[in-house]
């Protein structure tokens, strides 16, 4: 009788040494994120008259973040008349709590040449956190220089979307 009690705490007690090994449910979800939207500079009116110049960059982001690959970066960069160039730049990090959080960054460079680490004006809007399935939020932003050319600004802008949903 005792070798049987024996084997049976033996056979009962063998998974637990496993029971810690596996994911919790929250962790084997994927939040599946989307980011899409534009990216713009404006180069102002130049010294000698001429019009200003504007040039955008469309872009569309999908990816997935989970517990094991948190944390997605992202960077957009677009020139206008040779001169002045806007960067984008988009994180989005995925929290204990299932919400991601995306904060974008505009910076809005000026110079001789797109090539130039001139910073002008840089802003950083408020993060969005959103919880999975819940729709979408969105920013538009509009960065102008500090400077003032004859006539006309230079400016950075951008629009953009981000939609949030998970997959069991």
């Amino acid at each position: 009788m005792r070798f049987g009690r024996a084997l049976a705490t033996a056979v009962l007690s063998a998974p637990l040494p496993f029971a810690g090994m596996t994911e919790p449910a929250s962790a084997a979800l994927q939040h599946i994120i989307v980011l899409q939207g534009k990216v713009g500079a404006r180069d102002g009116v130049d010294v000698w008259g001429g019009g200003s110049v504007q040039n955008e960059l469309p872009f569309r982001e999908t990816f997935v973040l989970t517990h094991n690959d948190r944390q997605k970066k992202m960077t957009f960069r677009v020139c206008a008349g040779g001169e002045a160039r806007a960067v984008l730049y988009l994180r989005a990090y995925l929290r204990d709590d299932e919400q991601v959080y995306v904060r974008p960054n505009v910076w809005l460079y000026e110079g001789a040449n797109c090539d130039t680490s001139d910073l002008d004006a840089n802003f950083w809007p408020e993060a969005q956190v959103m919880p999975g399935g819940r729709g979408s939020r969105s920013w538009q932003i509009w960065l102008p220089s500090e400077e003032t050319n004859l006539g006309g600004r230079d400016a950075a802008y951008a629009t953009i979307t981000f939609t949030h949903a998970l997959f069991p």
